[in-house]
């Protein structure tokens, strides 16, 4: 059961993180990673302190007596939703951070993408060694970081709703040619209007 609990949120995030780039085209970089948040915010809520609450009920509606299934399969559930919250707010984030530096500049692009393999590589380090070290107290854990990312929405989502679109450059928006290169009259030369103007 672990490993299938493990693949879940694997397999949401990849699936998911093919139209997380599409959501932020149409709706932001920063309201994407917001709805992201609170969606992980909400899953990890789900799997500390309201999980057993939750796999009761499901267990009394269903009238399901092997809980033991029935708490498999919830958390089956929840790790997706995991996923899909960690794909719509880490995959736009990069994009994010690029729009931020200056453009034409390699090195600060270069830079930013440093940041953030740094990051994301220490997550990867310190989070199963911060797993390890709450040990039995899973649902703290849980919902500590739960509630971190809950105050990181409400403090940073006016910030994060602030942030532009991914697609600005208007040969992405299928522009008309004609719009992209400007109408026959805008580019008039100075003879060419005398001309005209002398009835030529």
């Amino acid at each position: 059961y672990i490993g299938l609990n493990l693949a879940a949120a694997s397999a949401a995030y990849a699936i998911v993180g093919v139209f997380a780039g599409s959501m932020a085209d149409s709706i932001g970089y920063g309201t994407t990673m917001l709805c992201g948040t609170v969606v992980v915010s909400s899953s990890l809520v789900l799997l500390g302190p309201l999980e057993g609450f939750f796999a009761n009920l499901i267990s009394e509606t269903s009238g399901d007596e092997n809980m033991q299934m029935v708490q498999c399969m919830y958390e089956f559930g929840v790790l997706l939703l995991l996923g899909v919250g960690q794909a719509t707010a880490l995959i736009p984030s990069l994009g994010a951070m690029k729009s931020a530096v200056p453009e034409g500049d390699p090195s600060a692009t270069e830079a930013c993408i440093s940041v953030f393999n740094f990051f994301q590589q220490a997550g990867l380090v310190l989070g199963p060694l911060g797993s390890s070290a709450l040990g039995d107290r899973y649902i703290l854990g849980t919902t500590i970081i739960g509630a971190a990312f809950a105050i990181y929405a409400l403090v940073m989502g006016p910030e994060l709703r602030k942030c532009g679109r991914a697609v600005k450059d208007p040969l992405l928006r299928h522009e008309s040619p004609r719009a992209l290169q400007g109408s026959p009259g805008e580019f008039t030369s100075p003879g060419l209007t005398k001309a005209r103007s002398q009835g030529f």
